[in-house]
C-alpha cells in the first residue's frame, strides 16, 4: 500500500488583477481544483526565521481577494504558504545557480554595497524576531 502525502499542494494559476485603489496590475493566485477551488489572494511580506534548532519558519501577509471569504481557515493558510514556497523555489533557485560573488571581489565598492546589505538584512530580520516575541 503506498502512502501518500497528507497535504497536497492543489493546481494553482497566476493571474493578473488590477487594483482600483491606485489603478496597479498585480499578480495574484487562484487555486483551480479541489475544495478551495476559486479561491484568489494577493501575497505580502514574507518572513523567513531561523528557530534555535535550525528549522525555518515562513510567515506571509496575504490579502484574500474574494468577497464571500473574508477569513482564511488555518487549512487555506497552509497550502497557500506550500504555494509560496513552491514559487519560491522555481524563480529563486535559477538566479542562485547564477550568482557568483566571487566575480565582485576586485570592485571594492561592490563587495562594500553587499556588505552593507547583508547587514541590513540582518537587522531587519532581527527586528522582525524580536516583534513575534
Amino acid at each position: 500500500m503506498e502512502s501518500q502525502t497528507a497535504s497536497k499542494t492543489p493546481k494553482y494559476q497566476l493571474i493578473e488583477t488590477n487594483d482600483n485603489k491606485d489603478s496597479l496590475i498585480n499578480t495574484a493566485i487562484e487555486i483551480t481544483e479541489g475544495e478551495y477551488a476559486g479561491t484568489k489572494w494577493l501575497y505580502g511580506k514574507a518572513y523567513f526565521n531561523q528557530t534555535d534548532n535550525g528549522q525555518m519558519i515562513m510567515k506571509f501577509e496575504y490579502e484574500l481577494l474574494d468577497e464571500e471569504v473574508d477569513q482564511a481557515s488555518p487549512e487555506l493558510i497552509d497550502i497557500m504558504g506550500d504555494i509560496l514556497v513552491e514559487i519560491l523555489e522555481k524563480e529563486v533557485a535559477p538566479v542562485e545557480k547564477h550568482l557568483d560573488l566571487d566575480i565582485i571581489q576586485d570592485d571594492p565598492d561592490l563587495v562594500g554595497r553587499v556588505e552593507e546589505l547583508k547587514q541590513e538584512a540582518e537587522k531587519q530580520r532581527q527586528e522582525s524576531n524580536d516583534r513575534e516575541d
